[in-house]
């Protein structure tokens, strides 16, 4: 299934996608094949980390939360770029410490490190209390891949953003240049019309005006 996920986002690159679009695609899939009941992907916003798609619980408060580099599993994870798998929350300080009311109450998780270029990103995939799976207890090799995977789709989708704002600058530049030459142009043909115009007036006030 993770497999399955990985091929489809890689799909999606054959067509123009959004960042933002790619961002909820990996969200979207990697909560389906896990059977999560949250996901959440972050990814670097100045020195910490912002939230920036949800699937599963409701994403208010969550999404656009902005969580601050320091001793926590998502900062863990960002930092090291490897997998931190959480079996019982009750039993790891570091997810109570940085997490906040609009969180909703996970008892197992998984938070896969995106590893892209200069920037690391993660995954959170987690499981509600009450709802706990033993898919924890498989190798995250395969959910990992997933997440390189999802890393290098964004990766992309960012670059086709910046080519395709690149194309939107050479071409208000181009027609700066086209408006810029076109006014003198006109300017010069105004000054020549003038100038044979006083040829024909015989009112010497007429033609100094």
């Amino acid at each position: 299934m993770w497999l399955e996920a990985a091929a489809e986002i890689t799909t999606a690159l054959l067509s123009p996608i959004s960042r933002g679009t790619a961002l909820q695609l990996v969200a979207d899939r990697a909560r389906v094949v896990a059977s999560a009941d949250f996901v959440a992907l972050l990814m670097p916003y100045g020195e910490g980390l912002i939230v920036e798609a949800v699937a599963g619980s409701p994403s208010e408060g969550v999404l656009g939360e902005i969580i601050p580099p320091g001793s926590s599993l998502v900062g863990e994870a960002a930092r090291l770029g490897q997998t931190v798998v959480v079996p019982d929350t009750e039993l790891d300080p570091r997810y109570h410490r940085r997490k906040t009311p609009s969180w909703p109450d996970l008892g197992s998780l998984m938070v896969l490190p995106l590893r892209s270029g200069e920037e690391t990103g993660v995954l959170i995939v987690g499981w509600m209390r009450g709802h706990q799976t033993d898919r924890w207890e498989l190798d995250p090799v395969v959910p990992q891949g997933f997440a390189d995977q999802a890393a290098l789709v964004l990766q992309v989708s960012k670059a086709q953003e910046d080519q395709a704002r690149l194309a939107v600058f050479e071409d208000r530049d181009r027609i700066g240049r086209d408006l810029h030459d076109l006014v003198i142009q006109r300017l010069f043909g105004i000054g020549l019309m003038l100038d044979n115009t006083t040829k024909l007036i015989a009112a010497p006030a007429a033609v100094e005006r």
